[in-house]
C-alpha cells in the first residue's frame, strides 16, 4: 500500500495500537456472521484509536493487507474525517466494493435521523457514536462477504426461447429464482427458489427467534437484505411493558448478532412503508413473516407472507420451497373519475369478486391499461389489500411508472437490480376479470366485512366516535390528500366538532418530516388531529399485554370508528373503511361524508 509512514519510532506506536485491539476479542466463529464482542462498543474506543480499530477490521473481514502504519497524523482526528480519508487510500489500491462500504458508513453517520441516518457532525462525534461507527462499519464490510457467498442468479433472457412455455409475470420470477435453473415453471410445481429479502416485524421475530435458536444460531444468508422493523407494538408509551421491552431487546440482540446493515429501530417506519418506499426492487423474490408484505408487489416484485417456521428457514439459507400457485388476472380498464383513489378501486374489486373466492390460495396479477392512472402509492394500497381480498400476495407488472419510482431514490443499491418483467402475450391464467374503472364509485366497507361495500352516498350522514387515518396501507400520498381537504375545509372557515377522537399515523419517520416541511402536519393538528409516531400501535385497538399484534385503544365498547386503514380484525368496537378524502370530509362533524365530486366538499 502507498499510505505508510517511514519512521520507526510511529510505526513502533502504530503496531502497539493494533496489538492492544486483540483484548477486544474480534471473533469469527465458525459458520456465524462476523462479531464483536460488547468491549468494541465501550470508551475504551478512544484510547485505541478509531483509525486502528477501522484498519483491523478492514483485515479481519475483508482480508485487506494493509499496512501497520496508515497515516499516523490521523490516529487521533475525529472519525468522520478519518472515514473518507482511509476511503480515498484503499480506492487508489482499486478496493472500491470496500471503498463504497466505507462512504456508505459515511453517509448514514452524518444523514439526518428522519432519514434513516445518526445526525453526526465532525466536531462532535461521542466515544459511544465511535462505537457505533465501527458496528455499522464491520456489518456493511461483512456485507460484501455475504454478497460473495450469496448464489449468482442467472442473466434474463432478451429473447424467449422457442421451446419455452408461455409465462406471465409471476411465473418469470419464479423462474428465475428457481435453484435448477430450467427457466420455466408451471402451476402445481416443487420448486426451491433464491430469495432476495426477508422481512419481519419485532412482533413476527419473537416467534422466528424461537425457531433460531432451535436451529443452533447458525447465521443468516445475508446480512443486507434481512429487513427487521419495530413497529407493531413498540411505542414510547409502552417501553415500561416487560413484553414490549423483551421485543425491542431481541431486535438489538439481532442488530448485533447479524450486524444489520438495514436495522432502523423502533418506530422509523411501519415495517413495508419504507421498504416500498427504498428498498425492494422489481423483479426480486421478498418473504416476510407479515400477512402484508404483498404490499411490495406495487413495484413489480413478487412478496409473500408466511409463517414464522418457514420465513426463518429462508433467513438462515437464502431459500425456500414453492408449490407455485395459480396466477389470477384482475385486468384494469379504462380511467377512473376524478376523486377515486386507490382504495375506492380495491374495496370495489372485493365487491364484485368477494373475499376468499377467486383470489383464495392464489396470486393476483394486475394489469390492464388502467394501471397507468395508478402511482405507485396507489399501488402500494391495492397491493397490501390484496391480503382482504384472500389471495396469496399481489403483483403489477413494473412500468415507466416503477421506473420512475425507483430511480427517484437515494442510494443507487436500492435502484440497480431492478428486473422488469413482462406477461408473455397468451400467457394463461387460472381465471381473467376485468375491472372498468370509469365505473368505480367513492366506496365504503360495512363493518364487520370488507367485502360488505356500498357506495358511500348511503352511508352519508352515520355517525361517527372516531376517525383513524394510517396502517400499513397508508403511504405519503394519501396524507396529502388527506390534508390537502381539511385545509379547504379550514379555510373556509369550519372548525370539528368537540367530541370523538382524530387520529393520523404517518407509515415513516421521511413521510412525517415531509408533511412537518411542508405544513400538512400542522392543518392536521389544526383539524384537531393527534400524529402519532410511525407504526401499528397507535391504531385502534386496546393494548392487550398477551396480544403482540395490538396497539393503544381510544375507542369503547359499542362505538363507531371510520378508518383509511386496511384490515379490520375482531374488535370490540366496529371499523368501517373508507378513502382518505372522504375520511378528511367526515371530520367536522363526525358524520360520513360523500366528496367525490370535489366541486364544494359539503364543508
Amino acid at each position: 500500500m502507498g499510505i505508510v509512514c517511514g519512521e520507526e519510532a510511529a510505526k513502533a506506536e502504530c503496531q502497539a495500537n493494533l496489538n492492544a485491539l486483540s483484548v477486544l476479542q474480534i471473533v469469527n466463529e465458525p459458520g456465524a456472521t462476523f462479531a464483536i464482542t460488547p468491549q468494541l462498543r465501550t470508551s475504551t474506543i478512544a484510547a485505541s484509536g478509531f483509525t486502528a480499530q477501522l484498519l483491523l477490521l478492514l483485515r479481519t473481514i475483508r482480508h485487506l493487507q494493509l499496512s501497520d502504519i496508515l497515516l499516523v497524523s490521523n490516529l487521533d482526528q475525529l472519525s468522520l474525517k478519518v472515514l473518507p480519508v482511509i476511503a480515498e487510500q484503499i480506492s487508489q489500491d482499486g478496493f472500491e466494493r470496500e471503498v463504497g462500504a466505507l462512504r456508505e458508513v459515511l453517509r448514514i453517520a452524518t444523514a439526518s435521523p428522519d432519514y434513516g441516518g445518526m445526525g453526526l457532525s465532525a466536531d462532535r462525534v461521542s466515544p459511544a457514536d465511535e462505537g457505533e461507527l465501527l458496528l455499522l462499519a464491520s456489518a456493511w464490510l461483512e456485507s460484501l462477504n455475504s454478497a460473495d457467498r450469496s448464489r449468482k442468479p442467472l442473466a434474463p433472457l432478451a429473447v424467449k426461447p422457442i421451446d419455452r412455455p408461455l409465462m406471465n409475470v409471476t411465473e418469470k420470477i419464479f423462474a428465475f429464482h428457481d435453484v435448477s435453473r430450467k427457466g420455466w415453471v408451471r402451476p402445481g410445481e416443487a420448486i426451491l427458489v433464491s430469495v432476495d429479502w426477508v422481512l419481519s416485524s419485532e412482533a413476527s421475530w419473537h416467534n422466528m427467534l424461537k425457531v433460531y435458536q432451535k436451529m443452533g444460531d447458525p447465521g443468516i444468508f445475508r446480512n443486507d437484505r434481512f429487513w427487521l422493523a419495530g413497529d407493531h407494538v413498540v411505542d414510547p408509551r409502552l417501553m415500561d411493558k416487560p413484553l414490549v421491552r423483551e421485543l425491542v431487546d431481541e431486535m438489538d440482540m439481532a442488530r448485533k448478532r447479524f450486524k444489520l446493515t438495514q436495522f432502523q429501530g423502533s418506530n422509523y417506519t411501519i415495517m413495508h412503508t419504507e421498504f416500498h418506499r427504498e428498498r425492494v426492487q422489481p423483479g426480486q423474490l421478498v418473504i416476510g413473516s407479515d400477512s402484508h408484505t404483498c404490499s411490495a408487489g406495487a413495484d413489480g416484485c413478487l412478496a409473500i407472507g408466511l409463517g414464522a417456521a418457514e420465513v426463518t428457514i429462508a433467513l438462515v439459507t437464502g431459500e425456500i420451497w414453492f408449490k407455485v400457485p395459480e396466477v389470477v388476472e384482475i385486468r384494469l380498464d379504462s380511467k377512473p373519475r376524478r376523486g377515486i383513489g386507490d382504495k375506492d378501486i380495491i374495496l370495489h374489486i372485493l365487491k364484485v369478486l368477494k373475499h376468499n373466492t377467486v383470489a383464495s390460495s392464489r396470486i393476483i396479477e394486475y394489469t390492464g391499461p388502467g394501471c397507468a392512472w395508478l402511482s405507485a402509492d396507489a399501488r402500494f394500497a391495492i397491493a397490501n389489500m390484496t391480503t382482504e381480498f384472500g389471495g396469496i400476495t399481489g403483483i403489477f407488472a413494473p412500468d415507466g411508472i416503477s421506473e420512475q419510482f425507483i430511480q427517484s431514490r437515494k442510494t443507487v443499491r436500492h435502484k440497480s437490480d431492478s428486473l422488469f418483467f413482462k406477461a408473455d402475450p397468451g400467457c394463461s391464467y387460472s381465471s381473467s376479470h376485468t375491472i372498468d374503472l370509469s365505473q368505480v364509485e367513492t366506496t365504503f366497507a360495512r363493518y364487520p366485512s370488507p367485502d360488505d361495500v356500498v357506495c358511500i352516498s348511503e352511508m352519508a350522514g352515520s355517525q361517527l366516535d372516531g376517525v383513524f387515518i394510517g396502517a400499513c396501507t397508508t403511504a405519503e400520498e394519501d396524507l396529502v390528500l388527506g390534508a390537502l381537504v381539511l385545509r379547504a375545509g379550514l379555510e373556509k372557515g369550519w372548525k370539528p366538532v368537540a367530541h370523538g377522537q382524530r387520529r393520523v399515523v404517518p407509515g415513516s419517520r421521511p413521510i412525517a418530516n415531509f408533511l412537518r416541511q411542508t405544513g400538512l402536519a400542522e392543518v392536521y393538528e389544526n383539524a384537531g388531529f393527534t400524529i402519532g409516531i410511525p407504526g401499528c400501535s397507535y391504531t385502534s385497538c386496546q393494548f392487550l399485554p398477551v396480544a403482540v399484534s395490538i396497539g393503544i385503544g381510544f375507542l369503547g365498547s359499542g362505538l363507531m370508528m371510520a378508518r383509511w386503514g386496511s384490515r379490520r380484525s375482531t374488535m370490540k368496537f366496529p371499523i368501517a373503511i373508507c378513502p382518505p378524502v372522504e375520511m378528511s370530509g367526515s371530520v367536522k362533524r363526525l358524520q360520513i361524508m360523500s366528496l367525490v365530486d370535489g366541486a364544494d366538499f359539503g364543508l
